[in-house]
C-alpha cells in the first residue's frame, strides 16, 4: 500500500480554547505538533515510528491512538484496513479530529473518538463499540513522545502493566544527538529559556512557559516494565521505541 504522508498535519490551533494543564494547552502548545517546527531527524524518527507500526500492525484489527491529537493515525489506519480508535485528554484535540475526518472519506464504522485520560484507560472498552466487538485485537500506539510529557508518569505505568492491550510506546532517546536536536526542535516552537536536566531517569526539558518534557532512558522503561517481555528497539538516530505483545516476532 502506498505510504500516507498525511501522519503529521498541521492543526488549526484557534479551536483549542479548552483549560488544561501540561504542555499542549501553553501559549506555544501547539507549535510542539507543527511539523514546520520539526528538525531533520524528528522527520525521520516519526518515519521510522510509522515503519515500525507497519511492521507489526498486521497481527491486529484495531489501532488505539493514545493521545491522537487530530487523528494523526486515522488515515494510516484506514489504508491498512485497521479499525481506528484516537483517544485524547483535549476536547479541542478531539473536536478538529473529527473535523479532519470528514475529508478522508473513511468508512465511519472504521473509526470512532473519545475524550479519554489515559491513566483511565481501563475504561475504554465499555465506551468503545469496535473494542467491545468480539474477535477484536488491538495494538494501543502512544506516539512520539506523548508518553515523556504526562506527569505524573507513574499512574500511567501502573495502568499500562494491568492493559489488557499489546502497546509500543514511542519516546526520544537520552543519547547526545537525541538531546541537541530536542534542543532544536524546542527552541523552533519558541519555547522561553529552555534548559535540559540530567536526572536518573533520563533527561527533562524545562522552559519558563510551560515546557515539561522527559525523554526517559531505556533502562528506566526496562525496569519501569520489568517481567512484560518489554523489547527496545531503536528509531532512528533521536528515537525509541518500547514494545510489549504477547508473542514477540
Amino acid at each position: 500500500m502506498k505510504n500516507d504522508t498525511s501522519v503529521g498535519t498541521k492543526i488549526d490551533c484557534t479551536i483549542l480554547n479548552n483549560a488544561f494543564p501540561g504542555v499542549y494547552n501553553t501559549p506555544n502548545g501547539c507549535e510542539i505538533l507543527n511539523p514546520e517546527n520539526f528538525p531533520t531527524l524528528v522527520h525521520d524518527y516519526l518515519k521510522r515510528e510509522r515503519e515500525l507500526l507497519e511492521q507489526f500492525v498486521v497481527d491486529y484489527n484495531v489501532l488505539i491512538e493514545g493521545g491522537c491529537f487530530d487523528g494523526t493515525y486515522l488515515k494510516w489506519s484506514y489504508k491498512r484496513e485497521l479499525k481506528y480508535v484516537g483517544v485524547d485528554i483535549i476536547p479541542g484535540f478531539i473536536e478538529e479530529a473529527k473535523h479532519r475526518s470528514t475529508f478522508f472519506n473513511v468508512d465511519p464504522g472504521y473509526f470512532e473518538f473519545h475524550v479519554m485520560d489515559l491513566t483511565r484507560l481501563w475504561e475504554l472498552n465499555d465506551m468503545s463499540d469496535l473494542l467491545s466487538r468480539e474477535n477484536s485485537s488491538s495494538l494501543l500506539l502512544i506516539p512520539f513522545n506523548l508518553f515523556g510529557n504526562i506527569v505524573p508518569i507513574d499512574e500511567l505505568v501502573a495502568v499500562l502493566r494491568d492493559c489488557p492491550y499489546d502497546f509500543l510506546i514511542s519516546n526520544f532517546a537520552t543519547s547526545p544527538i537525541a538531546t541537541e536536536t530536542r534542543k532544536l526542535y524546542y527552541d523552533n516552537c519558541n519555547f522561553e529559556n529552555i534548559r535540559s536536566v540530567i536526572t536518573d531517569d533520563g533527561i527533562r526539558f524545562l522552559s519558563e512557559d510551560g515546557l515539561d518534557s522527559m525523554a526517559y532512558s531505556a533502562d528506566w522503561m526496562k525496569y519501569k516494565f520489568e517481567g512484560m517481555n518489554l523489547r527496545v528497539i531503536p528509531l532512528g538516530d533521536v528515537g525509541m521505541a518500547y514494545l510489549r505483545t504477547n508473542n514477540l516476532k
